[in-house]
């Protein structure tokens, strides 16, 4: 009897797995011919891309904003089902397609930590200008109340400008801004907990609103 339950057991597991993945795999296929629009595509992964897509999943609301992973390979087995995955090479224009850009509303450039900080920004440049060249010669991007925003990722800050000439809209130095709040952490204690909550969903979150016109903006009336 328990062999027999433990058997029932691990077939049942074995199909729900397998149902899942398909499922998901499905939803994937979907995205692809589907009239998906405002999504936010995450473009590169590895090892350490788990803690930008935990909090992508913590700012925003997947039910209103699709989370698209773009990277090549197979689906990763720890991937969240809340993310789309779609598999190509972003430094081909031919490839990006797949996941619409040009109805995208951001696309996050992920750095590699598999390489040479150096060779991973030249991928990120890459991709970035390689978007950039596929976005002009399409004639959705006439039609867009705004363009796609462009972050990318630096992990060598002699890079920065080069990320920014090939077109990204915002350069995140990820090494260099965590040592920067370790240095100044150590020499104001309790700045690298603010900052880190400021930075962060759920905390003291940053916001941006246009600035009225017709008025002198203050923090008190940014407070009301």
């Amino acid at each position: 009897m328990i062999l027999g339950m433990f058997t029932l057991a691990l077939f049942a597991g074995i199909v729900s797995s397998t149902l899942l993945r398909v499922l998901i795999n499905l939803r994937g296929d979907q995205f692809r011919m589907s009239n998906y629009t405002n999504h936010i595509v995450v473009i590169g992964y590895d090892y350490a891309c788990n803690l930008l897509l935990d909090q992508l999943l913590k700012e925003t609301n997947p039910a209103q904003n699709e989370l698209v992973v773009f990277a090549q390979g197979e689906r990763p087995h720890d991937l969240a089902p809340e993310f789309i995955w779609v598999s190509g090479n972003p430094s081909k224009e031919s490839e990006l397609d797949k996941v619409r850009l040009t109805h995208a509303k951001t696309a996050i450039v992920v750095g590699s930590r598999r390489m040479e900080p150096a060779q991973s920004d030249a991928a990120t440049i890459m991709v970035v200008f390689t978007i950039r060249s596929y976005l002009a010669k399409q004639p959705h991007g006439e039609n867009r109340k705004e363009p796609l925003h462009v972050v990318a990722e630096i992990l060598d800050p002699e890079n920065v400008k080069h990320a920014s000439v090939a077109g990204a809209n915002e350069v995140i130095e990820s090494t260099r801004l965590g040592f920067a709040l370790m240095a100044h952490a150590a020499l104001m204690p309790g700045t690298g907990t603010i900052m880190t909550k400021v930075a962060s969903a759920g905390a003291h979150s940053l916001y941006i609103t246009p600035n009225p016109a017709d008025k002198d903006t203050t923090f008190e009336l940014l407070a009301k």
